[in-house]
This record gives C-alpha cells, sequence and structure tokens, in this order.
C-alpha cells in the first residue's frame, strides 16, 4: 500500500501544472521574440489539461475523460515539436508533419475502441501504442542534425526519452498484469506515469524560459558583435575575440588590414547603397579565401581586418597577393555595368615584441598607409626598421 493514493498524486500533478503553466505564462510575455517559444508555453498547459481531463474520470464517464485527456496530451506533444522547429527556424520535415496528424488519430482510434466495447486494459494498451510511436517519431527528429546540438535539442530529446521510457514500462506492466482499474492504491504503474507527468511540467516549466532567454542573449550578442551589413564581425566583436585569443595566438600570427582604394568615389557615384553592396561583396570575397581558423571583421568604413593565426611571413604574403588579385578581377555589377574594385593591404605579425592588440593594429595601419602612398592596389608588410 502507498503511502499517498494515487488519485492524491494526481491532484498535486494536477495542481503543479496549472501553478508552472501561469508561471511559465508570465515568464514567456517577457522573451515571446523567440519562435516557438509560445507553442511550447501552449503544449505545457495542454499537459495539464490533459491530466485534469484524465482526472475527471471520478465525475463525468470514464469514455470522455479517455477520449480528451489522451487526444490533448498528444496535441501537447505535436505542439511542442512544432515549437522547437520553430524555435531552431528549421523547416518542418514530412516526418514532423506526420506528428500533427496523431491527435487525430488518437481520437478517432479511441472512439473506435470505445465503440466496439475493447476492454478497459485495451484501450489503454491501444493509446500507449500511439503516444509510444509520437514520442519516438519526436525523439528521433530531436536527435538528427547532431553537429547543431544546442541546449534546447537536447532538453527535449533527454525529456521525451523519459517519458517514452516510463510509456513502455506502463504499457509492458499493463499487459503483463491486466489490471481493469484504472486507479488503485498499490498501483505503481500509474504511480510512475504521475511521477514522469510531473518530471516533465516541473522540468518544462523551469527550462523554457531559461533556454528561450539564452537564445534571446546570443541574439543580442549577435547584433552587438556583428556588423549589419556585411554581417562580419564588427570592431567590438573583433576585440572581445582578440582579448580571449591573444595569449594563444602568439607569436604566429600576422594582421591584415585591408582598405578598398577610393571607396569615397563609389558612394558619390552611385550611392550608399550600391556603396553597401561593394562592402557586402568585398567581405564575400575575403571571407571566401580565408581558412575556418581566420576571423575577418569590418573593421570600419571601407576597412576589413583579418586575424590570421599560424602564418609564416611567406604565407601571409602570398594570401595578400592572392586576396588582391580576386578582388581586383571581381567584376561588381551596378546599374548595368560592370564595377571594378582595387584594395591596398597592410600586414603586421603579432610577433613576441607585440604586447597588446592594439599594437599589432597600429603597426598594420602604419603598413596599410605605406601601400595606399605608394599608389595603392598593393601589399606592404610592417618592417621594424622601416
Amino acid at each position: 500500500m502507498l503511502p499517498i493514493d494515487i488519485p492524491t498524486l494526481l491532484i498535486m500533478d494536477i495542481a503543479l501544472g496549472i501553478v508552472s503553466s501561469l508561471i511559465l505564462t508570465l515568464l514567456l510575455r517577457s522573451i515571446k521574440q523567440c519562435h516557438g517559444v509560445i507553442l511550447w508555453g501552449i503544449g505545457h498547459w495542454c499537459i495539464a489539461i490533459g491530466l485534469l481531463f484524465l482526472f475527471t474520470r471520478f465525475w463525468i464517464p470514464l469514455p470522455v475523460s479517455i477520449l480528451f485527456g489522451n487526444t490533448i496530451i498528444s496535441l501537447a506533444i505535436a505542439l511542442t515539436t512544432f515549437g522547437f522547429y520553430r524555435y531552431h527556424s528549421l523547416d518542418i520535415p514530412k516526418l514532423a508533419v506526420l506528428i500533427f496528424s496523431f491527435p487525430i488519430i488518437t481520437f478517432f482510434v479511441i472512439i473506435v475502441a470505445l465503440l466496439n466495447d475493447a476492454s478497459f486494459t485495451q484501450r489503454v494498451f491501444i493509446i500507449d501504442i500511439i503516444i509510444l510511436a509520437q514520442l519516438f517519431i519526436t525523439i528521433y527528429l530531436g536527435f538528427m542534425r547532431l553537429e547543431n546540438f544546442e541546449s534546447a535539442r537536447k532538453f527535449w530529446a533527454i525529456l521525451f526519452s523519459i517519458i517514452f521510457l516510463g510509456l513502455m514500462i506502463r504499457t509492458f506492466l499493463n499487459v503483463m498484469t491486466q489490471h481493469s482499474q484504472f486507479i488503485e492504491a498499490d498501483n505503481w504503474t500509474n504511480l510512475s506515469l504521475v511521477i514522469l507527468d510531473t518530471i516533465y511540467l516541473f522540468t518544462a516549466a523551469v527550462f523554457i524560459p531559461a533556454i528561450a532567454a539564452q537564445k534571446l542573449q546570443n541574439q543580442i550578442q549577435q547584433y552587438a558583435n556583428h556588423d549589419e551589413v556585411t554581417g562580419l564581425y564588427n570592431r567590438r566583436g573583433m576585440y572581445e575575440y582578440a582579448d580571449q585569443t591573444m595569449r594563444s595566438i602568439h607569436p604566429h600570427a600576422f594582421l591584415a588590414l585591408i582598405d578598398i582604394d577610393y571607396f569615397k568615389k563609389v558612394n558619390d557615384q552611385h550611392g550608399h547603397l550600391i556603396g553597401d553592396q561593394v562592402l557586402r561583396v568585398i567581405a564575400e570575397l575575403i571571407s571566401s579565401i580565408t581558412r575556418r581558423s581566420d576571423l575577418v571583421a569590418r573593421f570600419g568604413g571601407e576597412e576589413f581586418l583579418v586575424l590570421m593565426p599560424d602564418q609564416t611571413p611567406e604565407q601571409a604574403l602570398t594570401w595578400a597577393n592572392r586576396t588582391l588579385e580576386t578582388i581586383s578581377k571581381h567584376p561588381i555589377i551596378v546599374e548595368d555595368q560592370h564595377l571594378f574594385i582595387t584594395v591596398s593591404i597592410g600586414l603586421a605579425q603579432l610577433s613576441e615584441s607585440v604586447q597588446t592588440f592594439e599594437e599589432g593594429i597600429e603597426k598594420a595601419d602604419y603598413a596599410l598607409y605605406q601601400a595606399k602612398d605608394e599608389g595603392r592596389n598593393c601589399v606592404r608588410l610592417y618592417q621594424a626598421d622601416a
């Protein structure tokens, strides 16, 4: 005999679901900009309402509580899955669309089972199989694309895996014991479901706002550290990155400061919209030549900065000359005309004598000044004795 009977535990579960749903709703008001989060909140409410329907079997006909309780819980799983894809701004695969049909399937299958006078054990078994299939697809989708295994994906995959395992145990015990009653004081299978629902309600209420707030923070950080026109790091983002990696990249690293030649004429003759187009094209060309370990930033105006770890002077000069050639030979189509752009590049090595990132930029800027002073469209390497 359990110290607390199942009806009492179920009431506690429903109370937890409603309270946590209210708290979640209040928290989501401040982070509703995250796509998919509102759907998670609605799914959370559906779990609580579904449990409430299952509890009302004490006052309304049992078939009604089974029908609507399980259908709403199936709907909750579909909503959280759809919310997951909205959260990640992903296209919904065909397999995920199948999950949205499960609430309808659940509804009609239960009706058929009720009309055919199936035993309670058979009805529970059928419901379990349907929800297990839905959860299996949900977990599979959650573990797809492991290279983008973010906190939200991990959370939902693990959470649904726990519920999936609990339902498997419940289904197995239900078939083995052939219980004819759903609620008994010593029915451990139903106690396990109540515990699993409690885990879901509590963890969802805690983690949904946390992961949504984290995504908003990442978005704000993205906007703060990236240039709006080119999508590259801006000056602030470059400095933040450099401060974190300055020690590790010493002393085999180079800075390249790249300046677009006569960019003011482009803006004056064609307008700032065309100027922005030129900046985007140049940014794409520079990025296409750099390695994954290199960092490219728009340093300001028409200047770009490239940080290249593990480079010898010969390698840095080869890269810079290749950049000059690539940009100068790439036409930019402007008003049915081909616009050819050149750049000047100043290189500086982050040698052991360079103590700060700013000092390295000063040396690269000096080399860039030499390149522009000597006719532009060329590369100059900073020399300490220059």
